[in-house]
């Protein structure tokens, strides 16, 4: 049941003086397509590959990774973020948010978007109603940083602090949980958005800006009459917000420390690194102390 897409690399965009546009032919100026770029190959018949019991790799031509996990009895997908320092624990699949996703799915949504605050601001996915409760959309920050679009989003967002009470925005966690296949019949049906954003490197020891390529996740959630979406998010004691545990820059390095030291002190994770060290099987036994809340290391719950 294992099947993998090698994203392929989209070459940047470079514009003169004189406003001619080329294609970067240097190879470091080539990135990935973007989240939703993957979710297109996954649609495209022969654009992934499976193995065999041994290991074999092969490439199914006559169908797409969709079709074939549904062939297989597939039926959600669920998508997480690779740098989530939250989901580097036992907590890979949250229950909870599993169970809220298939309350929801019984209801007619068809993509369930878990939200966090982020008051730092990362770049990602805000959610917008656009002042219609049962409208659950994400606006990018490739949209929203646009001078047209920024000062009237800056607005909304310090009107939006000022009525909720210093709470923030929700903001992408990048975990979602979707139906296999009205995800794959929208992605077909209405293929995906590119957008031109802004990259530089540094390539032969030169500063090189170019124009990169990327594909949202969350524009999926703009065809509002076609992918029905729903966002939620976890509150903690008192009402507090559950941050953004993404680890990008060094000052997050505490974030990944505390998931190693959950890790550490989880019995489960202990226990099968004693059977495997040993051999021999560990009974398992109840904790004592009460569950956490969420799962993952939520320091600002404590």
């Amino acid at each position: 049941n294992l099947a993998t897409i090698e994203q392929e690399l989209v070459r940047g965009v470079r514009v003169d003086a004189d406003g001619l546009v080329t294609l970067f032919d240097d190879h470091d100026a080539a990135d990935a397509g973007g989240h939703l770029y993957a979710l297109v190959q996954a649609s495209r018949d022969g654009d992934f590959t499976t193995y065999t019991e041994s290991g074999k790799p092969i490439k199914p031509m006559e169908m797409d990774a969709f079709s074939y996990l549904i062939n297989r009895g597939g039926r959600i997908m669920n998508v997480v973020r690779i740098n989530d320092m939250d989901r580097h624990t036992t907590e890979i699949v949250n229950a909870k948010a599993l169970s809220y996703a298939l309350a929801r799915f019984a209801e007619g949504y068809v993509n369930v978007i878990e939200t966090v605050a982020n008051p730092d601001g990362q770049k990602g996915g805000t959610g917008t109603t656009f002042g219609d409760p049962e409208t659950h959309t994400l606006t990018e920050t490739h949209e929203n940083s646009f001078p047209v679009l920024s000062r009237a989003f800056e607005a909304a967002r310090r009107d939006f602090l000022e009525r909720s009470g210093g709470r923030h925005p929700s903001y992408n966690a990048m975990r979602q949980w979707a139906d296999l296949g009205a995800t794959r019949r929208v992605i077909r049906e209405y293929g995906a958005r590119i957008v031109f954003v802004p990259r530089q490197k540094t390539v032969d020891g030169l500063d090189t800006c170019y124009l990169g390529s990327d594909m949202p996740m969350g524009d999926l959630s703009l065809l509002m009459g076609h992918y029905r979406s729903r966002m939620f998010q976890f509150a903690g004691p008192e009402g507090k917000e559950l941050l953004i545990h993404d680890m990008k820059k060094k000052d997050n390095l505490p974030i990944a420390t505390r998931t190693v030291l959950r890790q550490l002190e989880d019995p489960h994770v202990v226990a099968a690194a004693e059977e495997l060290l040993h051999g021999d099987l560990v009974a398992f036994e109840p904790a004592e102390r009460r569950p956490f809340l969420y799962g993952a290391p939520t320091p600002e719950f404590d």
